[in-house]
């Protein structure tokens, strides 16, 4: 009996040893958990971190490496995801799921692919898994596997809005009469995408009104190349010369967008001139290929040619004045401007363009440049584009209260101008309101990531606000 009680004796001593040893710590991991779950959706980088030392502390609750790895992502730290991810030993879907974005997200496409697409083998497809694998095959230019991939995913779920516009982009480069119910679908799913599909919807129906495929095909991709989607305008315009090697536009707008994704592109647009050297559109679009490598005398020759091909044409007339200017005779150049309004008097586009002219060169912006923006906003008052190029003549003859007072104006209805932004920085820069500057240029920046208004805006932050 002695015995027994001290066995029991020791151990009680043993267990609470045990529990002398073990609680602490695993009372600081509960601690941790908790903390961690009332931050997840608040602070998930701090809950990553959170979750993590819970994890650590208790090491029986392996699970908690997953929810450390999804606060990181969520926290937009891929990397620390990556790492908490792969330390889980048994991920869920959602955990899969994630691991293949924190992949994706490093720059790691094919782990991130093989990831998605074993979910998708053990079937484990939702709507999140195809859609990734949509754009990935997008990425690509698997268009073919892309195509069948967002189709899948609208199927399972029809309110992903996102699947919806991808699946319609890319019929449109094979099939365009079917883009268009799924790109209004999209635009209804998700308001924020309606300008962009309305632009598209247009660039469509007009492409659907000629009779042959390569035609169809070509204006589908001139819709895409107004969307910015280059890739997707590319495989539109080889598709259309696959079609008929002897359409001459879509050798033409190849060439263009070549070019655009430094692919080249005079190869193109010179078998494009052979097929019909008496296209102003093709001779345009070779002007516009020697514009962008600063070859000015040669688009001055192609944009002189579409002009003699279409006389009547205003445009062709606009764009002779900016090339023109550009090889240093700048009178000429505001000929042709001028020249343009007289054959399109009643457009204030051409208004525009030519006070516009007047202030980029900085000639003749009192005698010319402001009758010229006052007519293009008579003509179209509601358009807010007749405000920003009245301001941008106001301020070159040094009125900066009027030019301020218009670009205020047209941000009150139109907030998200970049080059109105862009505009009103340089101005506050001038009168060193440098918090004001600020706000403005940041905003161009952030409405304008890889456009021109952002590019400078950029620049004029880091030269003033180090």
């Amino acid at each position: 009996m002695n015995e027994y009680r001290r066995f029991l004796l020791s151990a009680g001593i043993l267990i609470l040893l045990i529990v002398l040893v073990v609680l602490p710590p695993a009372m600081a991991g509960f601690v941790d958990l908790s903390h961690a779950e009332a931050l997840a959706t608040s602070d998930p980088g701090q809950a990553a971190l959170e979750y993590e030392s819970a994890a650590r502390l208790l090491p029986w609750r392996t699970d908690l490496w997953e929810k450390a790895g999804l606060a990181a992502l969520a926290d937009e730290n891929p990397a620390l995801a990556l790492q908490f991810l792969e330390r889980s030993p048994g991920l869920t879907p959602t955990g899969r799921l994630a691991l293949g974005d924190a992949h994706y997200r490093s720059g790691n496409v094919q782990p991130a692919l093989d990831i998605w697409e074993q979910l998708r083998e053990d079937g484990l497809g939702s709507t999140q898994v195809y859609n990734r694998l949509g754009h990935v095959y997008y990425q690509l230019g698997r268009y073919v596997d892309a195509i069948e991939t967002f189709r899948i995913a609208t199927k399972l779920d029809a309110l992903d809005s996102d699947s919806h516009y991808m699946l319609g982009l890319m019929l449109a480069t094979q099939s365009p009469q079917d883009a268009l119910s799924v790109l209004i679908r999209a635009a209804q799913l998700d308001p924020k995408l309606d300008s962009t599909i309305q632009g598209l919807r247009r660039g469509l129906n007009l492409a659907l009104l000629s009779s042959g495929k390569a035609a169809q095909l070509t204006g589908a991709g001139r819709a895409l190349v107004a969307a910015r989607a280059w890739t997707l305008a590319k495989e539109a315009f080889i598709n259309a010369a696959e079609r008929d090697p002897h359409y001459a536009p879509a050798w033409a707008w190849l060439g263009y967008v070549n070019q655009v994704l430094d692919e080249g592109g005079l190869l193109e647009l010179n078998r494009a001139l052979e097929l019909d050297p008496n296209s102003a559109e093709i001779r345009g679009l070779r002007a516009v290929f020697f514009m962008r490598a600063n070859r000015f005398e040669e688009a001055q020759v192609e944009f002189e040619e579409a002009a003699r091909l279409e006389p009547q044409s205003p445009g062709w007339q606009a764009a002779l004045g900016d090339v023109v200017a550009r090889t240093g005779n700048v009178p000429q150049g505001l000929a042709h401007f001028q020249h343009a309004i007289e054959l399109s008097p009643r457009s204030a586009d051409y208004w525009r363009a030519l006070a516009n002219f007047t202030v980029d060169y900085n000639y003749e912006v009192q005698e010319t440049g402001l009758p010229a923006a006052l007519q293009a906003r008579a003509l179209a008052p509601d358009d807010p584009q007749s405000s920003v190029t009245l301001g941008r003549v106001y301020f070159a003859i040094n009125d900066l209260t009027t030019a301020e007072k218009l670009w205020l104006d047209v941000l009150e209805t139109n907030p998200d101008i970049p080059a109105v932004h862009l505009y009103l920085g340089v101005l506050y820069l001038q009168k060193d309101q440098s918090e004001s500057a600020y706000l403005h240029l940041q905003q161009a920046m952030a409405l304008d990531q890889g456009g021109p208004y952002g590019a400078q805006a950029g620049r004029m932050l880091a030269q003033y606000f180090p």
